[in-house]
């Protein structure tokens, strides 16, 4: 049997410099889409001061030599989900998006913004339906769209 070509395990606080620098490759900015522009450096210390909390949130998706994805699951809320671009299309991103609702079997809720038609498609695809518009989480006060999740049956 071959091992899979990475694992989700939960991130660590040592991971903090690689998902900062996967999160600017994902996304092309150094800011969460919100007016206030974090830079580089500040975006890193927010990485650092963050990821793992709390406890059993921070998920990576990990080969031999790289972090390929990440997400941040709170209860029933997905707040981040990222993959590297150099990545995307190979399963990592819906494998994720599996952990994710292991995680939370009932119920999956999260935020897209309006113009992120890639991931609206993504969520769509993997039967989050969009539940009307919302004004996004406290940290990005902009509006977008709200999506949630429900097991089949």
């Amino acid at each position: 049997m071959s091992r899979p070509p990475f694992v989700i395990v939960p991130a660590v606080p040592g991971d903090a410099a690689e998902v900062a620098t996967l999160h600017v490759a994902a996304t092309g900015k150094t800011r969460f889409d919100n007016p206030t522009a974090l830079t580089e450096a500040e975006l890193r210390s927010w990485f650092t001061h963050h990821l793992g909390s709390p406890a059993g949130a921070w998920w990576v998706a990990r080969d031999d030599h790289r972090i390929l994805g990440y997400m941040v699951v709170r209860d029933t809320t997905l707040d981040h989900l990222y993959v590297r671009p150099d990545v995307q299309h190979r399963g990592v991103g819906r494998a994720l998006l599996d952990a994710a609702k292991r995680l939370s079997p009932r119920r999956l809720e999260l935020f897209v913004g309006p113009r992120n038609v890639n991931a609206q498609r993504f969520y769509r695809r993997h039967g989050f339906r969009a539940a009307g518009e919302s004004a996004g989480p406290p940290d990005v006060p902009l509006p977008g769209l709200r999506y949630v999740w429900h097991p089949p049956g």
